[in-house]
């Protein structure tokens, strides 16, 4: 008669941690096999195009904005978190640039990352900009799912997490999105050189033939 095998509790808790560390490892080994190579924004006047995500978030005036507002027409996008000072540069620029790019088939957006930035609070930001046609520049409220994704996905923030607990002071930095939807560079806002390259760049892919 065959004997039955009996593993202790002990045992069986070893057997159970090595099955556990096994899975682990081939999530981790299939993670590191499909992960993007990493961009480096400081260094991304052009990049291979970056996907946006499907969306929908709200305007000051309660519009819903998403991602089929974007396809069609090329867009510079940023970020602000009225908590931080660095939010001036880009703000600060958007005069210039809109005067540089007087064209229907360019706009302008800029993305809230603290939920506790309201629609009067944010108004009161955009008024404060007087030479900036607030008819062509929305500013979209954050919400607690995309706008985190979002801020990580072009690194504005190490982790959703941060931006959820407002420890998110964002870099002065544009984001040049086409007709598609699909980020293809990133500008900082400090650099004159920058912003005349950005200009260039958002003249080129609006002159594309559709």
């Amino acid at each position: 008669m065959p004997r039955t095998l009996r593993l202790s509790p002990a045992h069986v808790l070893v057997l159970a941690l090595l099955a556990a560390l096994l899975t682990a490892g081939a999530v981790l080994a299939w993670r590191i096999a499909n992960a993007r190579e990493p961009i480096d924004w400081s260094q991304a006047r052009s990049i291979e195009p970056l996907e946006l995500s499907e969306f929908e978030l709200v305007d000051l005036d309660g519009a819903a904005f998403g991602d089929a507002e974007l396809r069609g027409r090329v867009w510079l996008l940023d970020f602000v978190s009225l908590q931080c000072s660095a939010c001036g540069p880009t703000s600060g620029a958007l005069a210039d640039l809109q005067a540089a790019l007087a064209r229907e088939d360019i706009g302008f957006v800029t993305v809230a990352l603290s939920c506790d930035d309201g629609p009067g609070a944010l108004r009161s930001h955009q008024r404060s900009y007087r030479r900036a046609d607030p008819a062509r520049w929305r500013i979209l409220l954050a919400d607690r799912e995309y706008v985190p994704r979002l801020a990580v996905q072009l690194g504005v923030a190490a982790s959703e997490r941060h931006v959820l607990a407002g420890l998110v002071a964002p870099r002065p930095r544009f984001f040049l999105i086409d007709r598609e939807a699909r980020v293809r560079g990133a500008y900082d806002a400090r650099r004159a050189s920058e912003l005349a390259w950005l200009v260039a760049d958002a003249n080129a892919l609006a002159d594309e033939p559709r």
